[in-house]
């Protein structure tokens, strides 16, 4: 922001960065609207109807001018290391693990990319992610993997709502994908609703349940041969989307959970067709999960937990496929808790084991043949009703191994062969000081050894295999005093691990073949946080704050909001405001640039409004805040600042200031007929006027307002009637030579006012109705065409929606489906808008519209497929007044770095990369000051520090 630059600098400049960045010269054609139309204006007349219109039939769109040699940019390059430090490392949670061929699949969020597909061939080199499917921070979350046909197959996220983002999300977009471990062979099946609640083969077909597109509320049972044209439905299942579930199969037969229209739980089974897919028997609602879990097959019949008649707790069934065939088991109980999740069964030969509670010893390990009388507890490790709370139960070899506590000692590892006598404890074996066991596993190699890492106070934290032998267990890896070693998966013959520095480990059992695979410097708290708060540009230096560690006494530290300035040199990237090193004069927030000085107030009293003058660098006080804002509304045109002054509960004034404290002036203060209170809010600058609204506390009225800064031109424009059925003004567009404002009376209502009250009048009812909150509802001016982006909490699908005052309505919606997506980041392109959205069957890409439906398509897909280029849009930031515009995105083999576009797909391209390979810098904080841009980036080397890209 700042000060203008004359025209000719911009001219000289737009020629520079045109040729640098393939835009041509000004001279060359370019989408732009007319010079009258360029920023806004002082309200008047209603100007003669346009609006965006389609493409002429049969004329191809004009792909952006590119020079024939573009000149390249120089690299982009850190600015300066502000906070030497390491930048941490991820908490590793590797899950999933499934082999295929001589591949080791499983999921990983590396600190960088969120959740997502990892794979490896048990060497360093071998050891990458297979695609990034939902660049950013959350991830895709991948769950359901299971291999056929020589390809992988799961389930992934592809779109979550952009306003209210989470890591883990039932309700967002997701899929069912193949891959043959590489991003280009990496591609969706089909679209699902939500995740999977399971996912079985049988004989080349792959079965599950997850809910469609369009009702991501019900679970449906899908077949699918791998391919999209033979994946369909099979069931529609009851009123309800199930949590994770096991089925089983019986011969042909697959069983699995559903739910009645009654909403009570109900076992079902298929053959593969939908005239063989009926239900086996209603069964009983219980507190918590109460359908049938952990299906099992025994013997020809089917094991599960399920609810009977009067009893809290899940007890075991058993079920020959028949309603009448299928009863309780035995009087037991899954646990003494609703919350304690029931025990999965494991089957050796004709005999299921798993983990039940009784009165008489408590929670423990116990067999059954499937027949009441042939269901006994195998011993009582912990006797009396406390338990041993058995876990983790895992054939190998014909015996069962399971961790339980016994006689008052901590957790230890065991093995069963079903009998009491054989009934043992494995490990850990720490020469009699207690250890604490963390993990552990068991290989299937048949040696019937227990790899596991435990914790003693002496040696610190170890990892172990066990080896028959009277020399007790050795360790594969020298005791640490600071890193947790933690097993997840096998696979390869490799055992792998992690440890919480950050590395993750495969060992084959020896302490020669065990290897780190690979070490991760990256936190989700560094790469993606706003230790940056914000930036602003100040006459073509780039300011930000950044939240820092520093001493406060001797023997504590604290976290500060420091103040920086850079003019794109490292020698000229410095603190502004520092008394001594570590010691500020102010924590500045609401960084507001207006005529050369820098607005903020200190974040610690909020107490008083500060202006800095950038060209000396001294900080004044510009007024007191008596009431200390919590949230200071405060805007500016680049030449001047308006802000509310509240002094007390009830009375509040509107200012303005040049910047400086001897350039205030009182615009308007509480009126009289106002004494419970005047809020003046919505402050929206329209050339030299201001618009903005303002909430009667005493008669529960919102009313529009308009000021040219001086208290005789402070006018009333349209008051809303209070009472008990209130009308909130919500937002204030300025459009061309009028301004709309959105209105809650009711229903949402759009109003138009060319700066007069008589011309003020309702437009259109708005569709929709999550429209309350200002980020359900962004908005774009295109010459004299208002859009907005229309969400919904009901179920009404996302809108792109567009008025000129006369003629209103949709532009486009998408297909109905259960996560709100509406158009983000909407920004006027010449005649054009620009924004974010998706079909519908993937993820975020960028869109354009002329302002028709067939003219409202992709401006070119940057991550081919379902997968979207952004799992977060961000905004488009122009590099010059009519364009073009920066952004960060991936298409897939590069991470989230800078790219740049002119509105078409020829002129859409990257624009700079500073973590070259599939890793992300995730540029933010994106600034244009002078010929410069400025941004912060993350690398592995000094965290998210600034960075700027000269643009010339």
């Amino acid at each position: 922001m700042g000060l203008k630059p004359s025209p000719g600098a911009w001219a000289t400049f737009l020629l520079t960065l045109g040729a640098s960045l393939g835009c041509g010269s000004p001279s060359e054609p370019e989408p732009g609207p007319p010079p009258e139309a360029s920023g806004p204006q002082e309200p008047g007349p209603a100007p003669e109807q346009q609006q965006p219109g389609p493409t002429p039939q049969g004329e191809q769109e004009q792909p952006g001018p590119v020079t024939e040699a573009e000149a390249p940019l120089p690299a982009p390059r850190l600015l300066k290391d502000v906070i030497p430090q390491d930048p941490g490392v991820p908490a590793l949670f590797p899950g999933g693990f499934v082999e295929l061929g001589t591949t080791q699949f499983f999921t990983l969020d590396d600190g960088i990319h969120g959740q997502e597909l990892w794979r490896t061939d048990g060497t360093p080199e071998g050891t990458a992610m297979v695609a990034d499917l939902m660049p950013g921070a959350l991830g895709s979350n991948p769950s359901s993997l299971i291999p056929m046909g020589g390809r992988l197959y799961f389930v992934a996220r592809t779109l979550t709502d952009p306003s209210n983002p989470a890591k883990f999300s039932g309700s967002d977009l997701h899929g069912l994908w193949r891959t043959d471990g590489t991003a280009q062979g990496t591609e969706q099946v089909v679209a699902l609703g939500s995740f999977a609640s399971f996912i079985t083969e049988h004989q080349g077909v792959l079965y599950f349940e997850a809910p469609t597109v369009d009702d991501s509320s019900r679970a449906r049972l899908w077949r699918s041969d791998g391919t999209p044209g033979g994946t369909r439905e099979l069931h529609a299942g009851g009123p309800a989307k199930h949590g994770s579930v096991a089925p089983a199969w019986l011969g042909d037969s697959l069983f699995f959970p559903d739910t009645g229209q009654d909403g009570n739980p109900e076992l079902w089974k298929t053959d593969g067709t939908k005239a063989g897919t009926v239900r086996v028997a209603r069964l009983m609602r219980g507190d918590g999960s109460s359908g049938p879990q952990h299906l099992t097959a025994l013997n020809g019949r089917l094991l599960f937990w399920a609810h009977g008649e009067a009893r809290r707790f899940p007890l075991p069934w058993t079920s020959d496929g028949t309603e009448a065939g299928t009863v309780p088991l035995k009087d037991l109980q899954s646990g003494l808790s609703i919350h304690d999740e029931a025990s999965r069964f494991v089957v050796v030969g004709n005999t299921a084991f798993f983990s039940a509670w009784d009165a008489e010893g408590g929670q423990e390990l116990w067999k059954t043949d499937g027949t009441e009388a042939g269901t006994v507890r195998v011993k009582d490790l912990w006797p009396g009703p406390e338990g041993s709370n058995p876990g983790g139960l895992t054939v190998r070899d014909g015996r069962v191994y399971f961790s339980a506590t016994a006689g008052g000692y901590t957790q230890r590892v065991w093995r069963t062969d079903g009998t009491e006598e054989g009934t043992v404890v494995l490990a850990p074996m720490s020469g009699g000081e207690p250890a604490v066991l963390r993990s552990w596993a068991v290989p299937p190699d048949g040696s019937g050894q227990v790899i596991y890492s435990d914790w003693v106070q002496e040696g610190g934290h170890r990892v172990w295999r066990t080896n028959n032998t009277a020399s007790g267990p050795a360790p594969l890896l020298p005791a640490s005093d600071t890193h947790e070693f933690n097993l997840k998966g096998w696979g390869l013959g490799l055992q792998y691990f992690t440890s919480t520095d950050g590395t993750l480990w495969a060992t084959d059992g020896t302490p020669e073949g065990t290897r780190v695979l690979r070490r991760f410097s990256a936190v989700h708290e560094d790469v993606y946080s706003a230790k940056f708060t914000q930036a602003v540009a100040v006459d073509g230096a780039f300011y930000f704050t950044r939240r820092q560690q520093v001493p406060l006494a001797p023997d504590r530290t604290g976290f500060v909001t420091a103040l920086w300035r850079s003019d794109g040199t490292p020698e000229g990237t410095r603190q502004v405001n520092r008394k001594a090193p570590g010691v500020f004069e102010h924590e500045p927030t609401s960084l507001t640039p207006v005529n050369g000085h820098l607005l903020f107030v200190d974040e610690r009293d909020r107490k008083t409004l500060w202006t800095l003058d950038a060209r000396t660098e001294e900080v004044r006080p510009m007024t007191d805040l008596p009431h200390g804002d919590a949230t200071l509304s405060l805007t500016s045109t680049g030449t001047q600042a308006w802000f509310v002054r509240k002094r007390s509960s009830s009375v509040q004034e509107l200012w303005r200031t040049d910047g400086t404290p001897e350039g205030m002036v009182l615009v308007a203060s509480t009126p009289g007929s106002s004494p419970y209170g005047w809020t003046p809010y919505l402050l929206t600058p329209v050339g030299q006027t201001l618009y903005f609204a303002s909430r009667d506390a005493s008669e529960l009225r919102d009313s529009l307002w308009k000021t040219d800064g001086t208290p005789e031109g402070t006018v009333k424009l349209k008051t809303f009637a209070g009472g008990l059925a209130r009308e909130d003004l919500l937002a204030i567009y300025p459009v061309g030579s009028r301004v709309y404002f959105r209105v809650w009376a009711g229903t949402h209502q759009l109003w138009v006012t060319d700066g007069t009250a008589e011309s003020s009048h309702f437009v259109s009812e708005l569709p929709g109705d999550d429209l309350f909150a200002p980020s359900r509802v962004e908005w774009a001016a295109v010459g004299d065409t208002l859009f907005l982006s229309l969400g919904s909490a009901s179920g009404e699908t996302p809108k792109l929606w567009k008025t000129d005052g006369r003629t209103s309505g949709v532009v486009r919606t998408l297909p109905r489906m259960g996560v709100t997506a509406p158009p983000v980041s909407l920004t006027a392109n010449g005649d054009q808008l620009l924004f974010w959205w998706t079909d519908g069957a993937g993820g975020f890409e960028l869109w354009k519209s002329d302002g028709t439906e067939a003219g409202t398509v992709p401006v070119k897909d940057l991550h081919p497929g379902a997968a979207g280029s952004v799992a977060i849009p961000g905004p488009l930031v122009p590099l010059g007044p009519k364009g073009p515009w920066v952004f960060a995105a991936s298409n897939g083999a590069t991470g989230m770095e800078l790219w740049r576009t002119d509105g078409t797909a020829a002129g859409t391209k990257p624009l700079a990369d500073v973590l070259p390979g599939p890793m992300s810098s995730s540029p933010a904080n994106l600034v244009v000051a002078g010929d410069k841009l400025f941004f912060s980036a993350w690398t592995p080397e000094t965290g998210r520090e600034p960075w700027v890209q000269p643009l010339r």
